[in-house]
Parts: structure tokens; sequence; C-alpha cells
């Protein structure tokens, strides 16, 4: 593992193609840097705190 991003991960609402139409996509800046380092060819892992405990989920490179 190259890279592990620690942090708040949230869900970013686009617009979308028709009128009240939002396409959700991961966000914030944890999430935004494993994604930029994995599309650099890095090996990426994202840990963030969900129900009191400390998530990890990896493995993008």
């Amino acid at each position: 593992m190259d890279i592990y991003s620690i942090g708040e991960m949230v869900i970013d609402f686009i617009l979308g193609e028709r009128e009240g139409e939002y396409i959700r996509n991961a966000g914030g800046d944890a999430v935004n840097v494993a994604i930029a380092a994995a599309r650099n060819g890095l090996e990426t892992g994202m840990c963030c705190w969900r129900n009191r405990r400390c998530r990890c989920v990896g493995s993008t490179g």
C-alpha cells in the first residue's frame, strides 16, 4: 500500500441531464486524494469513521 487517506467521506450531488436529476459521487478531501493517487498508479486505501468505528477499504491501484 503506497498511501492511506484518512478522513471523512461525503457524497457530492452533481446535477444530471434532466431537471431534478442528481448524480451521486464519492467526495471529500480524503477521497479525492485517494482517487488522484490511484489514477497516478499508486496503490491506495481509505480509512474513515462509521458507526463509531474506523473502517478501512483499500487497494485501488
